[in-house]
């Protein structure tokens, strides 16, 4: 039995023994392929190691060290309590998902809840478009790696037409409409009203902005067919047949005009021979026109005491009529 002085050397050589044993079944687990087991048992890791140091004011960013552990502040997370409290619920991330209260974002976004567009596509310029996920997001009407293809909206969707360069259905004849499927009317299918008449000439002319009416594609009553009423109007001087009615139908006032037999001569006048046959003008009938004077120089004389040939010019005719104007001087009397 060893000495007590003895026992501490045995002691130390035991434990020095128990060292190398270890020593040497990690080398024989190296050597089996249990390297990462023999780096557990050398670095003996902590599962659980402390984040702070108690009493140590630096050691928590926004709380209190308790037990090595930071209990954080209000609104503040994380080991250190360094991070702010951001969210509780995906709902409180714009772009990404909620975890550990922090917002975790999808590519392409970023900032405390994911509300900031980042910049993640590269080379790509987005040129119409925003950046998403790494890919350019394009604005409706363009297309393209790089949004910078302008996609024409109506490529294809010209029914009975073609699309320009502006991005506009040109429609062939007969057809309206944004995408050119709208037939425009055409004059065979138009009712002429009135006294109109459809026009042969006219059987598929296309209608103005797709309306059809009388005077596209009928013929027109004209005045040959109108009698003018008698004695106070005369057919107009130019041929009847040239001259079209209203679509409603022809009328006194398109077809005829005034004769003398409606004009009523003024005083010391009266009506020429046959007024029914004689025809106003435009103006309308006057005395001019229609009239004559019933005065001669002698008795317009007679009645206007004022009116008289000096004795060095004495009267010329004195049955002469005087116009309608009335008898001057110079009608009736000779030159001095």
């Amino acid at each position: 039995m060893p000495s007590t002085e003895q026992q501490p050397v045995l002691s130390e050589r035991k434990s020095n023994r128990s060292k190398w044993i270890i020593v040497a079944v990690i080398v024989a687990l190296f050597l089996a392929g249990g390297g990462i087991l023999a780096w557990y048992l050398l670095s003996d890791p902590d599962p659980d190691p402390p984040t702070c140091e108690e009493g140590s004011v630096d050691s928590c960013y926004r709380g209190t060290c308790n037990e090595n552990k930071c209990t954080c502040n209000q609104g503040w997370t994380g080991e250190k309590c360094d991070r702010v409290l951001v969210c509780e619920s995906d709902g409180d991330c714009l772009h990404g998902t909620c975890s550990n209260n922090v917002c975790s974002c999808i590519p392409g976004w970023g900032g405390n809840t994911c509300d900031v567009e980042t910049q993640e596509c590269g080379d790509k310029n987005c040129v119409h478009g925003t950046c998403e996920g790494g890919n350019c997001t394009c604005e409706q009407g363009w297309k393209g790696v790089e949004c910078d293809e302008w996609v024409n909206p109506c490529e294809s969707t010209c029914v009975h037409g073609t699309c320009s360069v502006a991005g506009d259905c040109v429609c062939q004849d007969g057809w309206s409409g944004n995408t050119c499927d709208t037939a425009l009317a055409r004059c065979n299918s138009h009712t002429c009203t009135g006294g109109s008449t459809p026009d042969p000439a006219a059987v598929n002319v296309l209608c103005p902005n797709g309306e059809c009416t009388d005077d596209v594609c009928c013929v027109l009553p004209n005045c040959s067919s109108y009698t003018c009423p008698t004695p106070n109007h005369l057919p107009k001087s130019e041929p009847a047949q040239n001259i079209p009615c209203e679509v409603s139908g022809c009328s006194t006032e398109t077809c005829c005009d005034y004769s003398c037999a409606s004009h009523s001569c003024s005083e010391d006048t009266t009506s020429k021979s046959n007024p029914e046959t004689i025809r106003c003008a435009d103006s309308g009938c006057t005395d001019k026109t229609c009239c004559v004077s019933t005065l001669t120089c002698q008795t317009a004389f007679e009645k206007n005491k004022d009116f008289a040939c000096d004795g060095a010019a004495p009267m010329l005719q004195p049955d002469k009529p005087c116009p309608v104007s009335g008898c001057t001087f110079e009608t009736c009397c000779y030159p001095i």
